[in-house]
């Protein structure tokens, strides 16, 4: 009884060893998705207030985050998702304040200072209208790409990537031919946006703060569809140390969660022969124009599970690419699979037979002799 209740616990305590591990890269990741929210607490004669508590809340789920300010009069609210928030403060003999609407990006660091007023602490400075905040914290360089201009925008092959080319300094490292060009989220690859000079394989791809690129293309491994993506950003310059093994740009993508609000998408995508002009080659063949089946469909809900607690979210879609290719091929004459190369290359003449079995454009006339060269090449 007593080794098997110790083989037990050696076999729970590894396996919660194995999920610490399996946590960490996650944990670690995801502090560049996270926003953080810092600034000062002061009065109206500029003295600091320490100890005061300062709330952010999310407009989107209603979850509450605290902070207090310290001796200096300053505070950070860390682990933020991106969104829009209501931050306020509240302390004894001064007006509470709030500033309603402050929108958070992806791995910014948010500025919002308060300067209290003295009062009754039930009396209300509310600032309203959408709420900017300056990202005075870090001086990086890039672009964020927002859920209503992805959803407008129109992303040839359905490619998140693409995105990369509203910031300046983007060029295209290879050109893209063919129906499925550039459809990364699909792995086809192609027309992978380069910075600063460098290959594209200089470019690091993180969803939800995680690693999401190829080892070998540096595509993306997991490519999230257009409709589930709340946020994309592009930093090309003077990024923090968590993005050290790169130096070209960082393009990080953070995905959709539920609200206290039920939401969903629908889409449907597809393309066929009609909506395509003939080829060239095709066109010269007096051939006309070859099948396409291109369809994309799918659709994503999310909503609440428990109200300001619990959510869900998640998507299906489904890929159909039935097409039909045109390809040249080359294929051995007769007299090549008989052995006789003596039409090959007639405009340097006929090459004779070397020491070192070499190709020949001359004619093949002992089987013996063909199976000997077939021996020394191998």
């Amino acid at each position: 009884m007593r080794s098997h209740l110790r083989a037990s616990m050696r076999s729970a305590s590894a396996v919660t060893l194995v999920a610490l591990l399996l946590s960490a890269p996650l944990a670690r990741g995801q502090s560049s998705t996270f926003a953080r929210l810092v600034g000062t607490v002061t009065d109206q004669s500029g003295g600091v207030i320490p100890g005061v508590e300062v709330t952010a809340v999310s407009k989107e789920t209603n979850v509450t985050t605290k902070a207090v300010s310290n001796e200096r009069g300053d505070y950070i609210i860390d682990k933020l998702r991106p969104g829009s928030y209501d931050v306020s403060v509240e302390q004894p003999g001064f007006k509470k304040q709030l500033f309603a609407g402050v929108k958070l990006d992806q791995g910014q660091y948010g500025r919002v200072d308060f300067v209290l007023q003295t009062g009754q602490i039930a009396e209300t400075v509310t600032v309203t209208g959408q709420q900017s905040v300056i990202n005075t914290e870090k001086a990086e360089i890039g672009t964020v790409v927002e859920e209503k201009k992805i959803r407008d925008l129109p992303l040839r092959g359905r490619d998140l990537t693409k995105l990369a080319f509203l910031t300046t300094g983007g060029t295209q490292e290879s050109q893209e031919i063919g129906l499925m060009s550039g459809a990364g989220a699909y792995g086809y690859g192609g027309g992978m946006p380069a910075f600063n000079g460098l290959y594209s394989h200089s470019n690091q791809i993180t969803l939800d703060g995680v690693n999401n690129e190829g080892y070998i293309n540096q595509r993306m491994t997991v490519s999230p569809t257009p409709e589930t993506v709340q946020e994309f950003k592009l930093v090309t310059n003077n990024y923090s140390a968590e993005y050290g093994k790169v130096g070209g740009a960082v393009i990080s993508m953070s995905s959709k969660s539920g609200t206290n609000e039920f939401h969903g998408d629908a889409w449907y995508y597809f393309r066929n022969e009609s909506m395509d002009a003939n080829t060239f080659f095709a066109n010269r063949a007096g051939r006309g124009k070859l099948p396409v089946d291109y369809k994309i469909f799918g659709g994503a809900v999310g909503g609440p599970i428990f109200k300001n607690k619990t959510f869900f979210y998640g998507n299906y879609e489904h890929f159909i690419d039935d097409n039909v290719t045109p390809a040249f091929a080359t294929v051995p004459t007769l007299a090549r699979r008989g052995g006789d190369f003596s039409q090959a290359g007639q405009a340097g003449g006929p090459v004779a037979w070397t020491q070192l079995g070499t190709a020949s454009r001359s004619r093949v006339t002992s089987s013996r002799r063909a199976e000997s060269t077939r021996s020394r090449r191998s």
